[in-house]
């Protein structure tokens, strides 16, 4: 006999949670085999925070392939120019904009101004920006933990606030979190860290349900949630060496581009690589016991030891010194990708490479006197062992790649050797 009035009500409103619930999960179980329809971002305007290296450099390019024109926000001018540089490469709009997160005047001011300059409000926001102490917590000046907090975690308020209240009125947006697996589950030695990306998670959660909650259907939200990306951020960190062979550090840019299949699909969580849920799971489902003999047994409850040891060496071998050779080397690896990315597209369009790299190497130069990079220090075999030392993990498109490889050197060998036109010192 059922229950009459509010009961009754009650009960089949159970009934169609159960059953909602049970359609997702049979909707995203079927999700991780047979890939639904991606999004069309094509004419979207995506800002990205922290885009003057490692993922943000990555997600620029990435959202340029898909047809975005992209706004550039980073503390430093001089990388995030670089950024820029690589995205009108690939054909793409880049604007660039120096500013400081952890600002909420200088965030709000430069939001106005990307309104002014582009006549348009963004739509896509990817909070990407983020920094680690590397210090253990007792050692650690308060100024380094309150610089994490700030860029992992409040820059987000500040950054959403900017944009959020254009994309509820057109009823379209997405809002991208780049936080990390440490938001979900923590590791010992890096409390800041952890601290910050736990509240960058609960943050990002909670305006999610926020935007459901007022039924604004057309603003998505993503989480990211990577594992630790080789981008240098945490090197040294190093798990039990069994273990590692298993969960690796990521290679960046398949860490973007999971991240960017997420997107694309309007994913509202993705843990990368996959093999990081389960953690998260055992965390919320076993015994706290538990889950310390497992750290142990992983080696995780020791993992940042050797990074932290790392950060010290290098403060103690005081700031390191921007060189000539170094401008070099940051040539070489911008012009590198551009590389990359072009030879991948060569398979479709039946391009020439070698007019490519000469083209790539004029638009490079035509900035850049050529003496102020080519020295004589700086002799081919050089240049052939920091290529292969920049390059020697990558495994995919191997073919494409070790091709391009030898006719950007020889390039560069041309170059250096001074077989250069009579009157042109810079091609």
């Amino acid at each position: 006999m059922r229950p009459t009035g509010g009961g009754e009500v009650v009960i089949d409103e159970l009934e169609m949670m159960l059953l909602d619930v049970i359609y997702f999960i049979l909707r995203n179980s079927v999700r991780v085999f047979l890939r639904p329809r991606t999004k069309p971002i094509d004419g979207e305007l995506v800002l990205i925070t922290g885009s003057g290296g490692g993922l943000g450099r990555l997600f620029a390019q990435e959202f340029t392939k898909h047809g975005a024109e992209v706004v550039l926000w980073d503390v430093n001018s001089s990388p995030n120019e670089q950024t820029a540089t690589l995205v009108r490469a690939l054909g793409g709009k880049a604007h660039t904009y120096t500013v400081d997160v952890t600002n909420r005047a200088d965030v709000y001011r430069s939001a106005e101004l990307v309104r002014k300059d582009l006549g348009r409000d963004v739509t896509m926001l990817v909070n990407n920006a983020g920094v680690v102490a590397g210090e253990r917590m007792l050692d650690c000046p308060d100024e380094l933990i309150e610089r994490t907090m700030k860029v992992n975690c409040h820059a987000l308020f500040w950054t959403v606030k900017a944009f959020l209240p254009q994309m509820k009125a057109q009823n379209h947006g997405h809002i991208v979190t780049i936080a990390s697996v440490l938001g979900l589950f923590s590791t010992p030695f890096v409390e800041d860290y952890c601290a910050s990306k736990f509240a960058a998670v609960g943050f990002h959660e909670s305006l999610a349900h926020e935007l459901l909650a007022e039924e604004v259907e057309g603003v998505k939200t993503t989480l990211v949630c990577p594992y630790i990306v080789d981008t240098g951020m945490f090197e040294g960190c190093k798990i039990r060496e069994e273990v590692e062979m298993l969960l690796p550090p990521l290679e960046p840019q398949y860490c973007v581009e999971q991240a960017m299949n997420a997107i694309l699909i309007d994913q509202p969580l993705v843990c990368i690589p996959r093999l990081t849920y389960l953690p998260f799971l055992s965390r919320a489902l076993l015994p706290w016991e538990s889950n310390v003999v497992t750290y142990r047994f992983m080696g995780s409850d020791k993992c940042m030891l050797p990074f932290i040891e790392s950060k010290k060496k290098q403060m103690a071998n005081g700031p390191v010194k921007t060189t000539n050779r170094d401008h070099l080397n940051g040539a070489v690896q911008g012009l590198w990708q551009c590389a990359q990315v072009r030879l991948f597209e060569c398979r479709f369009r039946r391009l020439r490479l070698r007019h490519f790299i000469s083209q790539e190497l004029q638009h490079l130069l035509c900035c850049v006197p050529l003496g102020h990079f080519l020295t004589r220090s700086h002799s081919f075999g050089s240049l052939v062992a920091h290529c292969h030392l920049y390059h020697g993990k990558s495994s995919d498109r191997r073919g494409e790649i070790r091709m391009g490889r030898a006719e950007l050197l020889m390039g560069w060998l041309a170059l250096s050797e001074g077989r250069v036109p009579a009157g042109q010192g810079m091609l």
